[in-house]
């Protein structure tokens, strides 16, 4: 009599292979076909005792598969005078954003920026750790960075999440100061339970998003309150940010 196997279960596309193999493995089976069947991949194990199928359904858990976004805007933003500028875009926050993109199940994380040799860089890091030595090097890393796409405005990546779902993008900004019509996180919590509907979560870079963008977006999320010191970096406005909305919270009775 063979040994039961596991259930079908809903795998990552791009883990599906890897996850039938590894059940095999676990329950002492060899693998002795897989036959692709439109959403289903039939992975056929044998032992001594016996041949037993695994039906491992496909899902579409691609980087672009959740209904919200991050933008990390490198213009329009304001410098410390108050002027309208366009800000450099760096390493840490390409990495750092995209990982917590990743661990919270975000779709995918735009970098904007109009300056076409940031975009080459920004080109030139993605490549490195998706396709050169770092792919091998940290694959966890490649896994991550997947998420990010550059463009060179907040419309263009608009567009490309609404082509995507077939819907209008409901846009959220955020910032350091208070706004005047700001959303709270519940309720924002509350809004992203609608599926069918992408929202576009925008940070600022440098001293913050412009006034126009605020006006433009359809949300403008409350500040994150400290004890009085409001210079947090973006890389950790994000992780707060995206903890508040999307993080699993457990309630105690201590």
């Amino acid at each position: 009599m063979t040994k039961p196997l596991p259930s079908p279960k809903r795998l990552p596309s791009a883990r599906l292979l890897e996850a039938g193999l590894r059940a095999g493995r676990r329950f002492g089976y060899r693998l002795g076909l897989r036959e692709k069947n439109g959403e289903t991949i039939n992975v056929a194990f044998y032992n001594d005792t016996g041949i037993v199928t695994v039906a491992l359904k496909r899902t579409h858990d691609s980087p672009m598969s959740s209904n919200l976004y991050l933008g990390l805007v490198h213009h329009p933003v304001y410098d410390k005078r108050g002027e309208v500028v366009a800000t450099a875009v760096t390493n840490f926050d390409i990495h750092d954003i995209s990982r917590c993109a990743r661990t919270f199940g975000v779709g995918g994380f735009f970098i904007i920026t109009p300056l076409e040799s940031q975009v080459a860089l920004t080109e030139r890091i993605i490549r490195h750790w998706m396709q050169g030595a770092g792919s091998v090097y940290n694959p966890t890393r490649k896994e991550s960075l997947s998420l990010v796409r550059v463009s060179r405005t907040i419309d263009q990546a608009d567009q490309e999440i609404s082509q995507l779902h077939q819907k209008q993008v409901k846009k959220i900004a955020t910032g350091a100061s208070p706004y005047f019509d700001c959303i709270h996180y519940g309720e924002m919590q509350r809004l992203l339970k609608d599926s069918e509907t992408p929202f576009f979560l925008l940070f600022g870079t440098g001293w913050g998003l412009t006034r126009e963008v605020k006006e433009s977006s359809d949300y403008v999320l409350a500040p994150i309150e400290g004890k009085g010191y409001n210079h947090l970096s973006v890389r950790s406005a994000v992780a707060i940010i995206l903890d508040r909305l999307l993080g699993d919270r457990i309630s105690s009775s201590e």
